[in-house]
């Protein structure tokens, strides 16, 4: 599938901070509830990602949508209705599987 700028930098950039906080593919897999294989292509940019994963990985990765977003993500966020990023995240997490330590 052809990818955008936009997605290449966002599964580039979620990629190094995974790899910088020491989680492997397969752990970030099992902790978002992706399956490993679709996971991985997420990261590589092959599948586009939706924004239910997008926040439930930036959620794992205990990370922000504007250190993984190209540019000001408050231009964006200022068209989209109120609640809808609060109502993603909160979607997300209530798909969680158990939190384990690392």
């Amino acid at each position: 599938m052809p990818t955008d700028p936009v997605s290449d930098f966002v599964a580039s950039t979620i990629r190094r901070i995974r790899i910088e906080k020491g989680i492997r593919v397969a752990d970030m897999a099992w902790r978002t509830g992706i399956p490993l294989g679709s996971y991985s292509c997420l990261e590589t940019g092959r599948y586009r990602m939706s924004l239910e994963n997008l926040f439930r990985i930036l959620h794992i990765l205990g990370t922000d949508i504007n250190q993984v977003w190209p540019g000001e993500i408050t231009e964006w966020v200022e068209q989209v209705d109120e609640g809808f990023i609060e109502r993603w995240v909160e979607k997300a997490r209530s798909n969680q599987p158990p939190q384990v330590a690392m």
